[in-house]
């Protein structure tokens, strides 16, 4: 097991790097838990958003022999509109001017895939810089934004 995602793993980065990071992060159920308990563990700043329904998890499979890698990642739980504001109130509360706001991954069921670009204008509008890491739609909308670094 381990309390993973690109969030989170950007974070784990940015603090092995010896620099400061805030996870904001929709958790649930028993995953949701393991995760919040694993952070506390590793010294990262957890924002929390809970939901109803349980934590997405996904399953590596690694097979040496043949040097496969094979990703088994689940949907996860959908969020309210409620749950969605508070998540964008939570963001915009701890973003300043000097922030690097990393947006990374996937996002919950039924959610715009114009987040990214509607999350990105609100950080930039303080003045924080926006990093954009997704690919599909996200990336398609969440460029229009204009984020200062894009990784597709």
């Amino acid at each position: 097991l381990d309390a993973a995602g690109k969030g989170i793993n950007v974070s784990k980065v940015v603090r092995e790097l010896g620099g400061r990071t805030k996870t904001i992060a929709f958790l649930g159920g028993a995953s949701g838990d393991y995760i919040k308990a694993e952070l506390e563990k590793e010294k990262i700043s957890l924002v929390e958003v809970a939901i109803d329904g349980e934590t997405r998890t996904n399953i590596k499979i690694v097979d040496p022999k043949r040097n496969t890698y094979t990703d088994i990642n689940d949907s996860g739980a959908a969020v309210s509109a409620e749950q969605l504001d508070l998540f964008e109130k939570k963001l915009v509360n701890y973003v300043t001017s000097q922030s690097v706001v990393v947006f990374t991954g996937s996002v919950p069921p039924g959610v715009s895939k114009d987040i990214y670009k509607t999350y990105i204008s609100r950080v930039q509008a303080i003045g924080a810089t926006a990093v954009l890491d997704a690919d599909g739609d996200l990336l398609k909308h969440g460029v229009q934004a204009g984020p200062k670094i894009i990784k597709p």
